[in-house]
């Protein structure tokens, strides 16, 4: 069982969030395990223009396979994740224009397959090449300003990608105790398909593509520890940073939790 924290920061728009996550594993056997995972946000920091609630936690589960019972060697991982969100938006009073509200519902969900080989080269130093398929939709239903008398609306928003992860986990033990973690990852878009927003209601609004600023690949860069209390207790630590789909995106998320077998 794992419980931790995290904070996740993107830039352009800056907004901040604050989650707890909660993993709960069990092995099946000496090769084979699964998990389920729940990760609540807590507080969601945005602009004035818009804010975020879930409407359902971010839900998924793993089933992992290992070659030997020690972890070593080659590694399979399939999973799958879902989430809902709440969507308040508010369109500020400019000139002559009404000022105005509306929500809707985000919905992500997404499954992926993994691939990594885990190859000791000494006692203190392990790398554990991967590569992985994830194939992500992601929903926004349609959208209607409420209590105006022009109000903006616009189409259902349906984003579609197929995206190659590809890239290295990197461990090095310092003790008996503790251990650097570094990953070097690269994500590449094999396929995209974005809705284009619609709008109505107002003139003078054009239609607006969502592929235009899109970047297809993107770096991934991480670096953490893992500190083992004893054989029944770890405390896991990463901060990472990777580019996002559209340009001049980025985010970052320092992630804490502490382990506990049974």
């Amino acid at each position: 069982m794992s419980i931790g924290g995290r904070i996740s920061s993107i830039e352009n728009p800056d907004t901040e969030t604050k989650s707890l996550v909660f993993v709960y594993g069990k092995k099946l056997s000496s090769n084979f395990r699964v998990a389920s995972f729940l990760h609540n946000n807590r507080s969601q920091k945005t602009n004035s223009n818009f804010s975020l609630s879930d409407k359902t936690p971010l839900l998924g589960a793993l089933l992992v396979w290992n070659k030997n019972p020690n972890g070593s060697g080659l590694r399979l991982k399939l999973g799958n994740s879902y989430q809902k969100k709440n969507l308040l938006s508010t369109r500020q009073q400019v000139g002559v224009s009404e000022s105005a509200i509306g929500e809707t519902i985000l919905r992500a969900e997404s499954i992926f397959g993994e691939v990594r080989y885990n190859k000791r080269i000494s006692e203190s130093f392990k790398l554990s090449p991967f590569i992985a398929m994830r194939t992500s939709n992601k929903t926004q239903q349609g959208y209607t300003e409420t209590s105006v008398n022009n109000p903006l609306t616009y189409n259902t928003i349906n984003i579609k990608a197929d995206t190659l992860l590809i890239g290295t986990h990197i461990n090095k033990s310092l003790s008996d105790t503790f251990a650097i973690n570094t990953v070097l990852g690269l994500e590449y878009d094999t396929s995209y398909d974005a809705s284009s927003i619609v709008p109505t209601g107002i003139n003078g609004l054009t239609t607006v593509s969502l592929e235009s600023d899109y970047e297809e690949k993107r770096p991934v860069i991480a670096l953490g520890f893992d500190y083992d209390y004893d054989q029944e207790k770890k405390l896991i630590a990463k901060i990472q940073y990777n580019k996002l789909p559209y340009s001049g995106m980025s985010e970052t998320t320092f992630y804490m939790n502490l382990q506990f077998a049974f």
